[in-house]
C-alpha cells in the first residue's frame, strides 16, 4: 500500500515548492515537454526539475553531503546532472540518471575501500522521479499542459 503524501498547493492548484517528499526535497518540478528523447513508456524527464537528497560524501569517507540532482536541456535528449554540496567545482553529468549517480556511488564507495563491490543503482529512484508522489506531480504538471 502507497503511503499518500500530503502536497501543499496554492490558490490556483499549483504545488508550494520546495517540499520534503521521502528522502527528497523537490525544488522544481521542471517544464514538462513531452517530445522526443525527453520521455519513455515509464519517465517523464521535464527541463528543470531539481531535487536535492543526502548521501554518502565522494570526498570524506566519514561523512554524507547533499546533492543537487538537475535535468538539463541537452538537444535531442536530457542531461541529468548532480552537483555535491562539499565539491560545487566537480558537477558529475551522464545521459541517464543511472549513469550520473553510478559515478556518485563508484567514487563514494572507492573512497570508503568497497570499490569491489558491485554498484548497482537505480537512477530513477535516486533522482527521484520514481518517487510516485514525484511522478504523480510531473504528471500533473503534464496535464495541465494539454
Amino acid at each position: 500500500m502507497r503511503k499518500v503524501v500530503e502536497i501543499p498547493k496554492d490558490e490556483d492548484g499549483k504545488p508550494i515548492l520546495p517540499i520534503q517528499i521521502g528522502s527528497f526535497q523537490l525544488i522544481s518540478i521542471g517544464k514538462v515537454e513531452l517530445r522526443d528523447g525527453y520521455y519513455n513508456e515509464r519517465y517523464i524527464w521535464p527541463v528543470g526539475y531539481c531535487i536535492k537528497r543526502n548521501y554518502m560524501s565522494m570526498k570524506n569517507k566519514h561523512e554524507n553531503t547533499d546533492y543537487t540532482c538537475t535535468i538539463e536541456e541537452d538537444g535531442e535528449a536530457p542531461k541529468f546532472r548532480i552537483v555535491a554540496e562539499d565539491d560545487t567545482d566537480h558537477p558529475i553529468e551522464a545521459s541517464t540518471a543511472t549513469g550520473a549517480w553510478g559515478n556518485v556511488v563508484r567514487q563514494a564507495n572507492r573512497i570508503r575501500g568497497r570499490g569491489h563491490l558491485s554498484c548497482s543503482v537505480s537512477g530513477p529512484e535516486y533522482f527521484g522521479y520514481a518517487h510516485p508522489a514525484i511522478a504523480d506531480l510531473i504528471n500533473e504538471a503534464r496535464t495541465d499542459r494539454e
